[in-house]
């Protein structure tokens, strides 16, 4: 690449990553409801992953119409909420694990 195409290409990653975190505000506040509504649905741990594993299956249904650019924001919004959930406090911590992992702690 040219360097005025490098210089662009940067540009619009620097873009990408800034857009991002100015969205982890808010996506600290829309996990919190999200967690919210599950605790009040969800009777136990089995039916957290059965959500999660429906979940999963609606995300694969999204990502498989979006073009390769798209589901690079995908990603870097998944790895920011990531960030929120490494970020909040460690007794908070037990509402990001699979059953499996909570039976091991």
């Amino acid at each position: 690449m040219s360097d005025m195409a490098d210089a662009e290409s940067q540009f619009n990653l620097d873009a990408l990553q800034e857009a991002i975190e100015r969205m982890k505000p808010d996506l600290r506040v829309a996990s919190e409801a999200a967690h919210k509504h599950l605790d009040k649905t969800a009777d136990d741990d089995e039916d957290r992953w059965f959500d999660r594993i429906v979940q999963v299956g609606f995300l694969h249904e999204v990502l498989t119409d979006l073009c390769g650019a798209d589901i690079a924001v995908m990603v870097q919004i998944a790895q920011a909420l990531h960030d929120v959930h490494c970020d909040a406090p460690e007794e908070d911590h037990h509402m990001h694990r699979s059953p499996q992992e909570t039976t091991q702690h």
